[in-house]
């Protein structure tokens, strides 16, 4: 079929141009918006966007766990001062017999 004899109504309706093919048809036999060629590419830049939404979603999750089980400055302060505590000579037992004197 020439695209003059193709009816305007019964044209693929792509946006970035206008597009001479006939729509495809549905399994019900009524018409798609798109001719079968524009319907596998818009099928196509489909699954590609959800593609690269889930890899966006799956690597903040990423993210987020890291930052999670990431220490903070205060905690790396913290772990410090705990370490020159410990390596400090103090003894850690109290004269438990000064105490009862008082």
């Amino acid at each position: 079929m020439s695209q003059a004899s193709i009816p305007l109504e019964l044209r693929c309706t792509y946006r970035s141009k206008p597009c001479p093919n006939e729509r495809a048809r549905k399994r019900n036999g009524t018409l798609h918006k798109l001719c079968q060629t524009h319907r596998l590419k818009a099928n196509k830049t489909q699954r590609d966007m959800q593609r690269r939404l889930r890899e966006q979603r799956r690597q903040q999750q990423l993210e987020r766990q890291l930052a999670a089980s990431q220490f903070s400055g205060e905690d790396f302060q913290a772990i410090e001062l705990l370490d020159e505590f410990l390596k400090a000579d103090i003894p850690l037992e109290l004269d438990t017999d000064t105490e009862l004197d008082m």
